[in-house]
């Protein structure tokens, strides 16, 4: 599955693929304004990402508010 995700309201979409049998992620793009080497806001995705598989309820759709 691939999943967008906004870094800031001003920028453009990064995506993420999720392979869940294999429980792997790929970002295939990252979001404007994430940062180029850390990407936290990518991080930050991909592990509300696998709290959503690992509970069985991947939404078409989340917001995920930011934290450290």
């Amino acid at each position: 599955m691939t999943y967008a995700y906004l870094a800031d309201e001003d920028g453009g979409w990064g995506e993420i693929r999720y392979d869940r049998k294999q429980d792997t992620f790929e970002i295939v793009k990252l979001a404007d304004w994430d940062l180029m080497i850390s990407h936290p806001f990518a991080k930050q995705a991909k592990r509300a990402i696998r709290k959503m598989a690992h509970a069985q309820k991947l939404a078409n759709e989340a917001l995920v508010p930011w934290s450290e």
